[in-house]
């Protein structure tokens, strides 16, 4: 009985270790590495406002969409230099979510190649010739890799350059420890939460007349943005700001911010104006002087504090009696 007990034991052993080779032999080799991106171009030259359109490619299409994103890797402009067309990351998507702050972007299931665009900034700073590197990483699902000579897209960015005048108006602003931009948040006056999302300043430039000379800086958005074109008659212009509508219940505390107003001709000089304000303010100023000669400007502040109030009131008056006649 014993002796039965051992050669069937024996006969296990040897058939099991004949299996396992078997399995050994049949498993050996059949691990398949992840699909690779690959992006068509990795070195550009560009002007702000251009929109720059890369290509990326799968060498195998997965039967799922396949995550990937773009970050600022180094270089001497910074992540609000640029855009994207993907989907900005932001903090709330648990913790740092998709890690670094980026953009978000994806190449749909059984698709072999897809596109997303680069737009460095037209913005009225005057900063020269700036650099962007920018890193195409796998995230999400990370289904997919990318090719070791894909990873790192150079964008070589110079300053856009017009004899206009461009005047941008921002204000509400804060940005958190991921870089995400949003609204500044406060508890109204009933108890809710709210935020300046709603707030809405409009942004003009008057002549010397106290008239308006465009309206496209009477919007919703944040920032707002005007110009004063080379082609407009010389003289004396005035940057005038006011609030349209603060958008919600004050707050139980006032809350003050900012006017932020950039004042460039692009491409040559900058300038930079603050004007303090508060929730509990009507605020409805000239903030600057621009003094007009052919394509030449001068910008009178007073250190980027706000003007004397009602050192402008005749303007100011005249162009609010034009607003009310129309």
């Amino acid at each position: 009985m014993k002796k039965t007990n051992i050669l069937m034991l024996a006969l296990l052993a040897s058939a099991s270790t004949f299996f396992y080779s078997c399995d050994d032999d049949q498993l050996e080799d059949k691990r398949n590495p992840k699909p690779t991106l690959s992006v068509d171009k990795k070195s550009v030259l560009a002007t702000e406002g251009d929109v720059i359109t890369f290509t990326v490619t799968i060498d195998k299409p997965l039967a799922k969409d396949v995550d990937f994103k773009i970050e600022l890797e180094s270089g001497s402009g910074n992540f609000r230099d640029f855009t994207c067309s993907g989907e900005e990351t932001t903090i709330d998507e648990g913790g740092f979510g998709q890690g670094k702050i980026g953009y978000k972007l994806v190449l749909p299931a059984l698709e072999t190649s897809a596109t997303f665009t680069i737009t460095p900034n037209k913005d009225l700073f005057v900063e020269g010739s700036e650099t962007l590197k920018l890193k195409l990483k796998s995230s999400g699902n990370m289904l997919a890799m990318v090719s070791p000579d894909s990873e790192f897209i150079d964008i070589g960015v110079n300053d856009f350059v017009s004899n206009n005048v461009g005047v941008d108006l921002v204000w509400g602003k804060v940005t958190n420890s991921h870089g995400t931009i949003s609204d500044l948040e406060f508890e109204d006056g009933d108890g809710n939460n709210a935020s300046t999302h709603d707030t809405d300043f409009d942004l003009f430039i008057l002549n010397s007349a106290g008239t308006a000379i465009n309206n496209t800086g009477a919007t919703s958005a944040n920032p707002e943005f005007t110009q004063l074109l080379a082609t407009a008659p010389n003289g004396v212009y005035y940057v005038y700001a006011e609030l349209y509508d603060f958008g919600s219940t004050p707050p139980v505390k006032p809350l003050s911010y900012d006017l932020t107003f950039q004042i460039s001709k692009y491409g040559t000089w900058a300038t930079t104006v603050k004007v303090p304000t508060t929730s509990d303010e009507s605020f409805a100023d000239v903030v600057a002087v621009i003094i007009k000669t052919g394509n030449n400007y001068v910008v009178e502040d007073i250190d980027g504090n706000t003007l004397a109030s009602g050192k402008y009131k005749s303007i100011v008056e005249n162009f609010k009696k034009s607003k009310r006649s129309k």
